[in-house]
């Protein structure tokens, strides 16, 4: 098991903390915060703009920034493109991108976020599918245009399985969007081998500061990739009637970018790395799994299937969630309880939300022992009488 705590400041400042809520964002390390600070006392200018010293140092570091990610993906330099967030990247295709395909259908499974169902039911019908793929799926090839999928649910803690989905999609000439919020700090991503055309994911849910996405997009799909926003930095010419769209990522990048967010993405990435993301994949998945077991243990049964990674979600008897982690929050465990804003993965469960508790490369199996006591406590107190 990885014994990092210490590197978290928060956690150093907060010894009596528990904090189990990390599929919501995750801890900062001091690599990461140590990396924004620097920016900003040596380096700190806008970028594409200057023609000094200052801004080049500063583009370089933005530069630097995607070349890290597009490793870290196993993409092109030039298909990624870095927005405030994974909602943003899937606005920004839904609005740049299938905007003008109609008529179309648009298939989601039963285990999304709602910011990757909600862009896609305002453009039109949207079919639901079992995100494990347990039953069949009948595709209407003449007017799909795109399925979208959580990699890794947020509420159920299971990895879809993304490739069969895309192989089946392709052959049917439909574009496959991969929500990897939750998975990319925790796997090792590989847009080529999960067949992806789109890909979104979000910096604050793997070390990095909020404020910070990406959006993969395959370079297929650049020339018929349009700006949701135009402005500053995605234009190439201007004349007064008329402009020339610059070349993706520029195209969609538009105003000033996210710099000092971006830097610390990087800075995340080099931590993460130097740690090995088959060590970090590892531990969290351990701990996932230990929790899951303790959880049988005391009677409660989580959500989905023993096969967990990151986190896990439950109901504890018939104790409404929040009065669950409310008990928890006063023994200093910081959980999760609602919808997690996957109201479709409830509701078509019969469920009117469930308790989250989430994990990442600080947190050790003793903080599941912690949770668990603290569920027994919050029983107890709860307990409706006979």
């Amino acid at each position: 098991m990885l014994d990092v705590r210490s590197d978290f400041p928060l956690l150093r400042n907060r010894p009596e903390l528990c904090y189990l809520d990390s599929a919501a964002t995750t801890q900062k390390p001091d690599r990461v915060i140590h990396a924004v600070t620097y920016f900003l006392e040596h380096n700190n200018a806008n970028v594409r703009r200057g023609v000094h010293q200052l801004s080049d140092e500063a583009d370089a570091a933005y530069a630097t920034a995607r070349k890290k990610v597009a490793r870290l993906l196993h993409a092109k330099l030039h298909e990624i493109v870095f927005t405030s967030n994974a909602t943003a990247g899937i606005n920004m295709v839904a609005h740049g991108f299938f905007k003008t395909c109609t008529p179309h259908t648009i298939y989601v499974t039963d285990a999304e976020h709602n910011s990757n169902y909600l862009p896609w039911l305002r453009l039109g019908p949207v079919q639901v599918f079992d995100h494990m793929m347990r039953t069949g799926l009948t595709i209407n090839e003449t007017c799909t245009r795109l399925f979208a999928m959580t990699h890794l649910s947020n509420v159920m803690g299971q990895i879809t399985p993304v490739r069969n989905i895309t192989t089946t999609a392709h052959a049917a000439g439909i574009r496959v969007l991969v929500d990897a919020a939750q998975s990319v700090g925790h796997l090792g991503v590989n847009v080529g081998e999960l067949g992806a055309d789109f890909l979104v994911f979000s910096g604050h849910k793997m070390l990095a500061f909020t404020g910070i996405g990406v959006l993969f997009v395959h370079e297929r799909h650049h020339e018929n990739f349009k700006p949701a926003s135009i402005g500053g930095g995605t234009v190439q010419t201007v004349e007064y009637r008329d402009y020339t769209l610059a070349d993706v990522p520029d195209r969609l990048e538009a105003g000033t970018p996210p710099i000092i967010e971006a830097v610390s993405l990087a800075a995340a990435i080099d931590y993460l790395n130097r740690i090995g993301m088959e060590r970090v994949t590892d531990h969290i998945g351990e701990i996932s799994r230990y929790c899951y077991r303790k959880l049988i243990d005391i009677d409660v049964v989580p959500l989905g299937g023993p096969s967990k990674h990151g986190l896990v979600s439950f109901n504890l008897d018939d104790i409404h969630p929040h009065d669950v982690a409310f008990g928890l929050d006063e023994l200093n465990i910081a959980v999760r309880a609602g919808h997690h804003c996957a109201h479709l993965c409830h509701s078509s469960r019969g469920l009117k939300g469930s308790v989250r508790a989430s994990f990442h490369i600080y947190n050790t199996l003793a903080d599941v022992d912690r949770l668990i006591e603290g569920l027994e406590h919050v029983r107890r107190t709860y307990r409706r009488s006979p």
